[in-house]
């Protein structure tokens, strides 16, 4: 009888993350997946530089935990105006855009590198600090 307990409280409780998120579908799904590999090649690294720290792996969850929270304001206000999935799906890009930037630097701490996506991200790169030298 604990185990079903169990269960039916784990089921519930993922039902109502799911709802909060707007759904499980491909966007959610690819967030979630590389915000996992930021974090272990995170760790990897850390442990590869000597650098590991529970405060640092702390802060990680804590921004990780931050974004998804974004993503649950972002689908109710989508809900309150009546259209659903439009802006979360855009902001879940840009933080899936944000979680391979530090993934392949990560990667790089271990020398692999992905050319085609490095020769983008110098770019957007260069894009972001002409954009933050001209606020200047």
């Amino acid at each position: 009888m604990q185990t079903i307990s169990f269960k039916l409280a784990l089921t519930s409780v993922l039902s109502f993350i799911t709802y909060l998120i707007g759904g499980f579908d491909m966007t959610m799904q690819s967030l979630i997946l590389f915000m996992a590999v930021d974090y272990i090649t995170g760790v990897l690294k850390a442990i590869k530089d000597k650098e590991v720290s529970s405060k640092i792996g702390f802060k990680g969850l804590c921004k990780k935990t931050a974004i998804l929270l974004s993503i649950v304001v972002v689908v109710q206000f989508e809900r309150f105006i009546g259209q659903p999935n439009t802006v979360r799906n855009i902001a879940a890009m840009g933080f899936i855009v944000n979680e391979i930037f530090s993934i392949l630097e990560n990667l790089e701490a271990f020398g692999i590198k992905i050319p085609i996506l490095k020769k983008y991200i110098d770019k957007m790169r260069e894009d972001d600090d002409e954009d933050k030298d001209n606020k200047d």
